[in-house]
């Protein structure tokens, strides 16, 4: 594009189209969502809410460019999202066992350190990789974003996931630091009881992983 306005109209529309779509799902409540609140509750605060949004941007950036180079639609078998759901409803109840095994304990409020752990990147990385829900709302919500993005590489992507990825950063931070707050205010009995309500979330959102993969019923609102 050598003329300067086709230019200036093309950066308008992969802004507009960017920041407009990417709410849906990067503010969707899902596991990821309630997994970030018990990391902040666990003593994370807002920090946990960061290393959860890096170790979700460590697979979402690779996996966005992937798809704006191809700009395919990318086809997944039937036996693929099975597994790729079994693995995600395993790490979600393995995250919902840590939970869980915290609450038990009786660990007070800001002594999980859970930032300082590590963990929250971790599963910020896994719970994105494994997630084909969220690997399809980029080839399906999110597939726009990556036909205007595709069009000026590299820097296209560059600002595309820009654009993008400060809406994760934010809300998943805010979330923690939620979390983190709840949980100084409930404290005591009151806190354990928010960390089983959260390890129970995670538990419901990997079954219905599981129903809607296996058997083709959905627990959980389309």
């Amino acid at each position: 594009m050598n003329n300067p306005l086709l230019e200036m109209l093309w950066v308008t529309k992969l802004i507009v189209t960017t920041l407009v779509i990417s709410p849906s799902g990067a503010l969707s409540p899902g596991p990821l969502s309630f997994a970030t609140i018990a990391e902040g509750a666990r003593g994370g605060g807002w920090r946990a809410g960061v290393l959860v949004s890096l170790g979700h941007a460590l697979f979402e950036a690779p996996y966005t460019l992937l798809l704006t180079v191809i700009a395919t639609r990318l086809v997944l078998s039937p036996s693929v999202k099975v597994a790729m759901a079994v693995f995600s409803a395993a790490t979600m109840v393995f995250f919902a066992y840590l939970i869980v095994r915290d609450a038990l304990r009786g660990v007070e409020p800001g002594v999980g350190r859970s930032a300082a752990s590590g963990r929250p990147l971790v599963l910020g990385l896994l719970f994105t990789a494994l997630n084909p829900y969220f690997l399809l709302w980029w080839v399906g919500a999110g597939w726009p974003i990556i036909i205007v993005a595709s069009a000026a590489m590299p820097l296209s992507f560059i600002l595309m996931y820009i654009l993008h990825v400060w809406y994760d950063f934010l809300w998943l931070s805010l979330l923690a630091g939620i979390g983190m707050k709840g949980s100084e205010l409930l404290g005591g009995a009151k806190y354990r009881a928010l960390l089983l309500i959260l390890a129970a979330l995670l538990l419901l959102f990997a079954f219905d992983m599981l129903a809607k993969a296996l058997l083709a019923i959905s627990i959980l609102p389309a």
